[in-house]
């Protein structure tokens, strides 16, 4: 809260954005929110330390201490944690939410990896934002509060940016994002998209896009922009083919323009990717994932390797010739480590429980009745 205290409950960006009344009500609301916080956290230190005197002064037994201490701590966890689970559900329940559309049942059975945009067009009730796409499909759109900043900067400044026949719709970003589906109520004015299915229920038409790039591709140039706001310039140009040419941001070792190549994607998971690649000559290999240096990393033949940013959003390595394997493994070092830690802690604490035990046994077994009964006449 406290760079939200040093400009009045307010962050950056955010005068741009909302009107005053609104700015004054995100306001009010934090103040409220922080100053509840604050009360509460103030009554469990207030309950702890007077559970500490009471225990200190020997009017509270040290198990009764305990005890309360322990439903403190437990209340103070549950009422933080339902704020972060009070929209989980189980399983069939989402699957009754979300339901299999004709649409979906449709798109399943195309066994390629690929990626759906339910196509928004100011003016026209879309889906872009909703969930509901991404539940059975992999969406280039959907909701989450907290979306990568490249991604989303992308898609403000580069998606809808306006090409042809009126309709805002950058094919640049929609083919190297791995787009084959296009999903639109209304017939739509393209040459590259095919009409392929309609969902009457919904009232939902599939369009197949024929310039859709692959999962990963190898390029014929590099061009190098340090400037983001170049990037997208050069993103939004007609004339820029992603299929052909890879922006990245640093200078790279020298790649080669390839002519026989291939890239197949053979393994997909949330964390691992696996491509067997092949090219006659040292190339870049673009790969439509989005870029998140954070914990990816990228390697040819187990041999760890860079990865760039590529187009902005997405990733690059650079292969040399021959046939090859390409991963992408999810392994950030910091969650590694506190694994490791976790385990360390874990048999430590069952060691001293052990030893605490036996330390127990010894001391108070003796071989010897303690306890007599006596039982009368």
């Amino acid at each position: 809260i406290g760079s939200m205290q040093s400009s009045g409950f307010s962050k950056e960006g955010e005068s741009t954005k909302y009107s005053a009344q609104q700015i004054q009500q995100l306001k009010s609301v934090r103040y409220e929110k922080a100053l509840n916080d604050g009360i509460a956290t103030g009554l469990f230190l207030i309950g702890a330390i007077i559970l500490s005197l009471l225990y200190g002064n020997k009017k509270m037994g040290k198990y009764p201490y305990l005890i309360l201490i322990m439903i403190l701590v437990v209340v103070d966890l549950l009422i933080v944690d339902k704020r972060f689970l009070q929209d989980v559900v189980l399983q069939k329940d989402l699957e009754k939410k979300y339901s299999k559309t004709d649409a979906d049942k449709f798109l399943e059975k195309d066994e390629e990896t690929f990626r759906i945009y339910p196509l928004y067009i100011p003016g026209y009730s879309s889906d872009f934002g909703k969930n509901q796409w991404a539940y059975y499909n992999q969406s280039i759109g959907g909701y989450h509060g907290a979306k990568l900043k490249r991604y989303q900067e992308i898609l403000d400044n580069c998606l809808n940016y306006e090409f042809q026949n009126r309709v805002p719709i950058n094919w640049n970003i929609v083919n190297m994002l791995n787009v084959k589906y296009v999903i639109f109520p209304e017939n739509l004015p393209f040459d590259n998209l095919e009409y392929t299915f309609y969902d009457r229920k919904q009232k939902q038409t599939v369009f197949q896009n024929k310039t859709y790039l692959p999962r990963a591709w190898f390029v014929k140039g590099i061009e190098m922009i340090e400037q983001k706001e170049n990037i997208w310039k050069r993103l939004n140009q007609q004339e820029f083919n992603p299929a052909e040419t890879a922006i990245v941001e640093q200078e790279i070792p020298p790649v080669s323009s390839p002519a026989n190549t291939s890239a197949v994607l053979e393994n997909y998971d949330l964390h691992y990717l696996k491509f067997d690649v092949q090219t006659d000559l040292t190339a870049f290999l673009t790969i439509s994932e989005i870029y998140y240096p954070a914990g990816w990393k990228a390697y040819v033949d187990g041999a760890e390797t860079e990865i760039y940013p590529t187009n902005y959003i997405l990733r690059g390595v650079i292969v040399p010739a021959g046939e090859h394997v390409v991963e992408l493994k999810f392994a950030p070092e910091a969650y590694a480590l506190s694994l490791k830690l976790s385990l360390a802690g874990l048999i430590v604490t069952v060691i001293l429980i052990v030893i605490g035990l036996i330390v127990y046994y010894k001391q108070n077994y003796r071989g010897e009745i303690v306890y007599t009964i006596k039982c009368s006449d």
